[in-house]
């Protein structure tokens, strides 16, 4: 485990649904615990702000490697990140494009 993070690599978590603008497209993600050191695999990220009005979709092919750049780039305040582990590069593109690049929090409480 690396030393910036304080617990190991999160196995398990929320799962909370994400659609498309047009609510055609569904997708489950689990939302990541930022104090957990991140997996290594490939797979889709949807970063957003604490008020899930700036959400976008993003591939990363090593979340590890990838996240802490996608953190510094996109959303500067209080970030809350989800996360769907994907090998397949086909079924990467067809998440993408079902989501848009814009996709829509719907697991409203």
């Amino acid at each position: 485990m690396n030393s910036e993070f304080k617990y190991a690599m999160q196995a398990g978590g929320m799962c909370h649904r994400w659609r498309s603008p047009n609510g055609n497209f569904n997708q489950v993600f689990v939302k990541l615990d930022l104090d957990c050191e991140p997996d290594k695999s490939s797979g889709v990220v949807i970063a957003t702000d604490k008020h899930y009005e700036q959400a976008f979709a993003t591939p990363v092919e090593n979340l590890y490697k990838e996240l802490h750049a996608l953190l510094r780039q996109q959303i500067q305040e209080s970030p809350i990140i989800y996360w769907w582990p994907v090998q397949d590069k086909n079924k990467i593109k067809r998440i993408l494009y079902g989501l848009t690049k814009r996709p829509i929090f719907t697991d409203r409480r």
